[in-house]
């Protein structure tokens, strides 16, 4: 027989229980919302905006990769096409989106932008030009996302866990105070990394010495071929688990050891599990990408439509255009608004990365450590001066332990 508290739990819920994976499709909700999508705008805005102050450094080799490749959000080849064929032009650039949304790897944008410039860093004959810009953009993308990753990733652990919500205030605030260990939680397995180019250099070092040096090199070629080995498994673990390590942050509220530790052991301990945890996100979400990309595809044709059935389409053609007795407030609010549909789409793939991301974390947590899934780090409450006032005195034995404490401070402060 069923106990009463069996009653109660809902076919969907046992089937959670038994597939734990399938929590994953509560991604869309959680990433579905105005504030991680706001907080994933402003941090395309500003990865954008880096790279194109990077491109114009005295430094930089003008090698510069952001979402305007896939979103045409900012993108000039679009600008183009409308000047060309205004009617085509809300088409066209949503049908590339739905072209390029059956595509996992426009999910993983924002891990692209940290695993790009950091291959980079690794490629022999590089000059130093292309080793600073390399270092520039791999240094702003992990300031960027370490700001704005957390805090999407601290408003979806408490929804996820808690069915609670952050301000945008708090979870930037919560986010800029973890800077610390989001920032060192990847360096910290990099410090192995070093390590073990160290000893690889010592070896080409001794490499100089004429005749001798050589032979050596040879004879024991082994060890840099069994270090890089070593290198390459630590960078791939990296690559994989930086994700991961900013959603322990934002979860556990947890410092820079603690997060990698975690997130080490748990893709170390559950590395199937983790990798079929990333497909079923990935599929997922690229499904997602591409119903949403058609609604759009749908909507601003419909748009032009409607108001081309009152204005006309000599007048519309003229607006977009900026022709005719069109002002150029007309053309460029135009301009906009069609910018920030495609904006929107790429905040939404962004919040999504990171609201799925965390589930993962919760799940691999619950898999390794039997962690429940609605355990998470709660704001704390900071006391306040009026709270403090306000509060009842002591009474009975906790006020007499209290006079015994403050008796036995002022004994021995005598």
């Amino acid at each position: 027989m069923e106990s009463d508290e069996q009653l109660y739990v809902t076919d969907r819920a046992r089937l959670r229980q038994r597939l734990p994976w399938l929590h994953l499709f509560r991604a869309f909700r959680i990433a579905f919302a105005p504030k991680p999508i706001l907080l994933a705008i402003a941090a395309v805005l500003l990865i954008d905006a880096g790279q194109q102050v990077i491109r114009m450094m005295p430094f930089s080799t003008g090698d510069t990769s952001t979402y305007r490749e896939w979103a045409n959000a900012f993108d000039e080849e679009a600008r183009q096409s409308m000047a060309v064929d205004p009617e085509r032009f809300a088409t066209d650039t949503v049908r590339s989106l739905s072209g390029a949304a059956i595509h996992g790897d426009k999910i993983i944008r924002p891990l692209w932008t940290i695993v790009s410039p950091g291959r980079s860093l690794f490629l022999r004959g590089n000059s130093w030009a292309q080793d600073a810009t390399a270092w520039s953009k791999l240094l702003w993308a992990l300031i960027v996302w370490s700001l704005f990753g957390v805090a999407i990733a601290r408003t979806a652990a408490l929804r996820f866990a808690a069915d609670a919500s952050l301000s945008l205030r708090e979870s930037l605030r919560f986010s800029i105070q973890k800077l610390a260990s989001s920032l060192g939680a990847p360096l910290l397995p990099l410090v192995g990394v070093f390590l073990l180019w160290m000893l690889c250099l010592a070896l080409g070092l001794f490499g100089r010495i004429p005749m001798v040096g050589p032979a050596v090199v040879g004879v024991l070629w082994g060890i840099p071929l069994l270090l890089a080995g070593l290198m390459t498994v630590v960078l791939l673990a990296i690559a994989a688990s930086w994700p991961l390590m900013l959603s322990s942050v934002g979860t556990e509220d947890a410092d820079a050891f603690d997060a990698f530790s975690r997130v080490f052991s748990y893709l170390f301990s559950r590395p199937w599990y983790a990798l079929w945890l990333a497909v079923v996100a990935l599929f997922y979400g690229s499904l997602l990408l591409a119903f949403l990309a058609t609604m759009i595809e749908i909507l601003l044709p419909l748009s032009e439509w409607a108001v081309a059935s009152g204005m006309g389409e000599g007048r519309l053609r003229d607006m977009r255009l900026g022709g005719g007795d069109s002002i150029g407030l007309a053309t460029g609010g135009v301009y906009i608004w069609d910018r920030v549909v495609g904006l929107a789409l790429v905040g939404f793939a962004t919040s999504y990365f990171w609201s799925a991301t965390t589930i993962i974390y919760f799940l691999l947590r619950k898999s390794v450590d039997a962690i429940s899934l609605d355990s998470v780090s709660l704001p704390r409450a900071e006391p306040t001066p009026e709270s403090e006032e306000d509060a009842l005195p002591l009474v009975g034995v906790a006020a007499a332990e209290q006079r015994e404490q403050q008796d036995e401070l002022a004994s021995g402060s005598e």
